[in-house]
């Protein structure tokens, strides 16, 4: 069996002025990883909240990465340090479908109970495994209670 050498980023931005530097991010990671997905991007909103300026954007990237977890993560930070909105906060949810504890749990603590989140890897990623749970992800959503929801904003590149 082939090695799973793909990571999951989660990339979030506030609602007001966050699109644009939620696209220059992409735009960026694409150049670095170019065979890299990215789901569309979707405007979350807290169910308790219904004002429309709540809630961020988001969308997630399935990008191939032979490297290390370290490795990894410092690329991913030398790539978002050169945008000229800094706005785009970037969480490593899975790398490599490997478990690890430290420096930061992946695969991320929440991947599967956070509805937006998950739709998103559903999107790029629809066969994703949890290696944790021995789970498909699509299994352990349909359990979910949704704590917010997500509107379109934008068609994936």
């Amino acid at each position: 069996m082939m090695r799973d050498e793909t990571s999951l980023l989660l990339l979030q931005a506030g609602s007001l002025g966050g699109l644009n530097s939620l696209r220059e991010s992409i735009d960026l990671l694409k150049v670095t990883f170019p065979n890299s997905i990215f789901s569309s991007i979707y405007k979350e909103k807290d169910n308790a909240r219904r004002s429309s300026y709540d809630g961020k954007l988001l969308c997630v990237a399935k990008v191939e990465a032979p490297v290390t977890l370290n490795e990894f993560a410092s690329l991913v930070e030398s790539v978002i340090s050169t945008q000229s909105f800094p706005a785009v906060t970037v969480t490593l949810l899975s790398h490599r479908n490997e478990v690890e504890l430290f420096p930061s749990a992946i695969p991320h603590p929440y991947l599967h109970t956070h509805g937006a989140v998950a739709f998103c890897v559903l999107e790029v990623n629809p066969g994703f495994f949890h290696p944790v749970y021995k789970k498909s992800l699509t299994e352990l959503v349909r359990t979910l209670i949704p704590r917010s929801s997500a509107e379109f904003i934008s068609l994936g590149r």
